[in-house]
């Protein structure tokens, strides 16, 4: 199941590129003379999504299923104790 949904969000998030770009870039070139402010912005998602998995995605290597099953159990815990 897993690897469904993210073959999935690939084929979704490659639609969704393939659709922006080519207005993206037409805008750009309009407003700028130039196209490439279209890779700067697909870059800094790029850059976004490396921090975010940097700094949010616990590492897992070399643990166990178990301790990786009570890491998560302790954050939702932790949120529903908390509220959020």
């Amino acid at each position: 199941m897993g690897q469904c949904a993210g073959a999935l969000i690939v084929w979704i998030s490659n639609c969704v590129i393939t659709q922006v770009l080519g207005p993206l870039m037409g805008i750009l070139e309009k407003s700028f003379g130039s196209a490439a402010g279209a890779f700067w912005i697909f870059s800094a998602v790029c850059a976004g999504a490396f921090i975010f998995g940097w700094r949010l995605i616990p590492e897992t290597k070399g643990k166990s299923l178990e301790e990786i099953a009570g890491f998560w159990g302790r954050k939702a815990k932790a949120a529903v104790v908390d509220g959020s």
